[in-house]
């Protein structure tokens, strides 16, 4: 059950009418040509009905994992918590960083280490922006 202010994986709310007519369509006219296959063996209808199906699987699964990212990230907000920098890139200007459990993107205005601990500054959508935790706030 969702909590409040949620919607569950399979509702109109999170699907709309457009997305569902799009998987239905497809399904429709690939079960429609896999049948002209069965009756007639041609060639075109078998992969024209798969290619139907394999277009509906993969955009209900690129719809489906759009709805829960939103979901899972809602009301959650990083900013004034602490991390570790997991990862950098070679040129030292963006780094991995390991918040509450999960890894984020960011960038810091000083060179950071791997090990080093942070605290979130700002969040510009799943990229974060970060400082290095001073050794006074430490003791």
């Amino acid at each position: 059950m969702p909590a409040e202010g949620e919607v569950a994986l399979f509702s109109w709310d999170r699907w709309g009418i457009g997305s569902l007519f799009m998987i239905g369509a497809f399904l429709g006219v690939g079960v429609v040509l896999l049948v002209r296959w069965m009756i007639t063996r041609g060639f075109y209808s078998l992969s024209l009905s798969l290619l139907l199906f394999i277009g509906a699987g993969v955009f209900f699964v690129v719809k489906a994992s759009e709805s829960i990212e939103r979901v899972q990230f809602r009301g959650y907000d990083p900013v004034g918590k602490e991390g570790v920098v997991t990862a950098r890139t070679k040129d030292g200007r963006a780094f991995s960083v390991r918040v509450d459990g999960l890894e984020w993107s960011a960038k810091c205005k000083k060179d950071l280490a791997v090990g080093d601990e942070v605290v979130v500054v700002s969040k510009d959508g799943l990229h974060l922006a970060v400082e290095r935790k001073s050794r006074l706030a430490q003791r």
